[in-house]
C-alpha cells in the first residue's frame, strides 16, 4: 500500500481553492457575523467591495505568507486558530467531531456571511416547528428553544451589520 501523491496534491490544490474563495468572500462581505466576522469586519479594507485583482492577491499572500487556516462548512467559516477554537481542533484544523453549529457560535474564531443565511433560516425553521409539537419532553423542548435563541441572535446580528 503506497501514497497517491498525485491525489494528495489534488486535494491540497482543491483545499487551497476553497480556503481562496472563502478568505475573498469574508473580505469582501458587506455583513458578516460572529466573533471573528465582528473582527474581520473592522479591519478589511475590502469590505463591501468586489472580488477583483486586488482582493485576490491580497487573499493570495495572505495564504502564503502566513499560518491562516479557514474551516468553512454550510454554517460558516472558521478563521481557525487552536488556542482559541472551541471545537478543540488540532494542528491541521477544527476538530469535525465536535464541531457543531452550537459550538462553533460560541467558538471566537466563527464567521458568518449572507451566503450561510438560508442555513440558519432552515435551522430557524427546523426548531419553531419542533417547539409547536405537545409530544415533546422537556429536554429536547429545551434544546429547540436554546437553538432558537442562538439563531435568532445570529441572524439579527448578520442583518444589522
Amino acid at each position: 500500500v503506497g501514497t497517491d501523491f498525485v491525489l494528495d496534491e489534488l486535494v491540497d490544490r482543491q483545499t487551497l481553492h476553497e480556503t481562496h474563495d472563502a478568505l475573498e468572500a469574508l473580505l469582501t462581505s458587506r455583513r458578516l457575523a460572529g466573533p471573528a466576522g465582528r473582527t474581520i469586519a473592522a479591519r478589511s479594507p475590502f469590505r463591501g467591495r468586489t472580488i477583483d485583482k486586488e482582493v485576490s492577491s491580497y487573499a493570495t499572500w495572505v495564504l502564503k505568507e502566513t499560518d491562516m487556516r479557514l474551516g468553512v462548512c454550510d454554517w460558516g467559516f472558521c478563521v481557525y486558530r487552536r488556542e482559541t477554537a472551541a471545537c478543540r481542533g488540532g494542528e491541521k484544523g477544527p476538530n469535525p467531531t465536535l464541531r457543531t453549529e452550537s459550538v462553533c457560535l460560541g467558538c471566537k474564531n466563527f464567521s458568518v456571511t449572507d451566503r450561510h443565511v438560508s442555513f440558519w433560516e432552515a435551522r430557524l425553521a427546523r426548531n419553531m416547528a419542533l417547539l409547536k409539537r405537545d409530544d415533546l419532553d422537556p429536554v429536547t423542548r429545551d434544546l429547540a428553544q436554546t437553538r432558537v435563541e442562538e439563531t435568532r441572535r445570529l441572524l439579527e446580528e448578520l442583518r444589522h451589520d
